[in-house]
Formats: C-alpha cells, structure tokens, sequence
C-alpha cells in the first residue's frame, strides 16, 4: 500500500535514490550525495519537513514533492499567499502517473493550508527556493521540456503555461567583444566595475547564494560613476562538475529604465564575459524570457546557442 507523508530524517538515502532513477537531463544532475541534499535543500531556514512529502511503498521510494514559498517585497522573509513547488520526482512504474498526481494534490494541501491562493512550479529567480544548481540551468525556470513526466503529471493536475523560459549557453574559449561604431560610443560614456564575491544585499539573496561564489559587473557612468545597469553570476555547482568545466550563470540582470537600451546591455554582458574569460570561466549560462526579444538579440549577438527551453506553469488553488 503506498504512503503519502512529510519528510523524515532517515529519507535522505531515499531522494538520493529517487532522483538518480531519473531520466538523465542536461540542466540537471543526475545524481547527488546526502551531504549535498543538505546543504542545498535541508538546510535552508525556510526549510519545513511537512512541505517535502514522500511517496513509498514500505521500503519502496516511488517518488517526493516539495513544496514552499518565495520572498516578499523586500525579501526579508517569505510571502505565503504564493507556493513554490519546487520539484516533483516520481520513479518509472505501474503506478506512476498514480502517485504523481496524489503527491501534487498533498502538495497543494499544504500550500493551501498556509495560505497560498495560487501556485507554481519553476519560476525565474528570485522566486527559488530550493535546488539551484541540481536543476533548471542558471535559474529555476519551471519545467524542463525534455522533463517529459513531470510536464505531463503537471498538466494533467491543471496547471496552465505562464511563461516559457529559454536557455542559452557560451563556451568562453577565444571570446572577443563585440567592437563597432555603437559600442565605442557607449564605452566613451561608461566604464565597467567588477566585484568578486559581493556581499548579499538582502536575507533572500544569502539564503538562496550564500554558498555559492559569485561576481557582479556594474555600468557607471564615467562622470558621475553612478551605477546604472549590473549583471549578476553565480558557480553554478553541481551542475558545472557534471559539465565538467568552470562554468557561471546569470541570475539577476538589472538597469535603470532611463538606460535600458541595446548598446549598454551588449557593453555590459560583453565586458563581463571577457572578465569571467580572463579568470578561466569556460562556460557562460542565461535563461530568459521567451517575451524579451532585446535579450536575446544581445545574447545572439554574443554567440549564444539556445541549449533547452523550460515551461513556468501555475494554477489557482480554490
């Protein structure tokens, strides 16, 4: 008889097992030790057992759901009215589409009980809670297309696509930055700052990356050397090991509306490139709005290569 319940300490070894009976996928790793497992999910401190609910047929693991929450406003603290599912991992049998769908049905118990009026699953960071870098790229985009079962467990449920979220990729070896009449004028009237390592600015933002090296890139301008775009990278561990390259992934690119354009967003992405080169980065990755054409020209423009594509998907929970 399969059992439905929350999270208990003698599991780790059972997740470990069920996501290495996995279909392999690029934008996630195919296997992980308990050790990672708790650093990366259990020891958040947001973590709470009731919302990583287990599926098992005596000493059978057939599958988990984990469910929280993203941030508030000034990302202090959790926002409860919107749940996060997380991951959803269901092993190959009889009873699969089973158990997924009851999994998914506790899930949203939970997350109703806490008050969440809507949930989703994947959406781009901020709202990732867990299992960055074990899953979805350089954000926790939703879905992962190739991620065949869950895809369909998930639409089944009554989940409906939100947003599609594209991947892109850069091997670094040999990068040049772009150079044309555009460019020279946007480098006259700004400068690039590198920071290794900043500080987080906020609770969400050391609970989400604490563990992780990162670099930021800011644009001055060259007068007034007020900052006015960055660009945000993290290692993007485990997943660069499985690649088995030093490889960085964007997770937070921001510019001031009065400076959103084109050319400071090539001069950005291209310095910072160079930079992450020079330190011995050998692969660069971006997930982004299927919606933000000006993106993905730039990224185009630098010799990205679409490697995946992931789904955000939600539903209302009555």
């Amino acid at each position: 008889m399969i059992e439905y319940r929350p999270f208990l300490n003698t599991d780790t070894l059972l997740i470990v097992e069920i996501w290495r009976r996995q279909r392999p996928l690029r934008a996630a790793v195919d296997s992980f030790s308990r050790a990672t497992l708790d650093s990366r999910v259990l020891a958040k401190p947001y973590f709470d057992r009731q919302g990583l609910i287990m599926a098992v047929d005596g000493d059978e693991p057939l599958g988990f759901v984990h469910a929280g929450f993203g941030p508030n406003q000034d990302f202090s603290d959790l926002d409860r009215s919107q749940g996060i599912i997380s991951q959803l991992k269901v092993v190959d049998c009889d009873s699969q589409d089973e158990v997924a769908s009851e999994l998914l049905n506790q899930a949203r118990e939970y997350l109703r009980g806490h008050g969440s009026t809507q949930m989703s699953y994947g959406s781009n960071y901020p709202h990732a809670p867990f299992y960055l870098g074990l899953y979805g790229g350089a954000q926790i985009g939703g879905v992962l297309d190739e991620d065949e079962t869950v895809a369909r467990a998930l639409s089944e449920f009554g989940f409906v696509e939100s947003q599609k979220i594209l991947g892109y990729s850069r091997t670094l070896a040999g990068f040049r930055v772009t150079v044309n009449r555009q460019q020279m004028s946007v480098r006259r009237e700004f400068n690039i700052a590198a920071v290794a390592d900043p500080i987080e600015t906020s609770w969400w933002e050391s609970c989400t990356f604490g563990l992780a090296e990162r670099d930021c890139f800011h644009a001055l301008q060259r007068i007034s050397q007020t900052v006015v775009a960055s660009v945000k990278y993290w290692d993007m561990q485990p997943l660069a090991t499985k690649w088995g390259v030093a490889a960085r992934g964007v997770h937070e690119l921001e510019m001031l509306p009065e400076h959103n354009d084109f050319g400071l967003k090539l001069f950005l992405l291209g310095e910072s490139l160079r930079h992450l080169m020079q330190q011995g980065i050998g692969l660069v990755e971006v997930d982004c709005p299927s919606e933000d054409a000006s993106t993905i020209e730039c990224l185009q423009v630098l010799g990205f290569e679409q490697t995946g594509q992931a789904t955000s998907m939600k539903m209302g929970i009555s």
